[in-house]
């Protein structure tokens, strides 16, 4: 286990709870616009965001 895996482990619950990006990073310390971030929480997002939810 890394420093890192601390980060990544804030960021992932936090999106599932809806916080937002910028309160995200401010929290772990990434830049408010970070590429790395951003991926992390693409990746909760997918399930949030997939647009045949309600479809199929």
């Amino acid at each position: 286990m890394t420093g890192h895996s601390h980060r990544r482990g804030l960021a992932t619950p936090s999106r599932l709870k809806s916080h937002d990006q910028i309160a995200i990073a401010k929290q772990g310390g990434w830049a408010p616009h970070s590429k790395v971030l951003a991926g992390y929480l693409e990746v909760v997002d997918q399930g949030e965001d997939n647009a045949l939810l309600g479809v199929l």
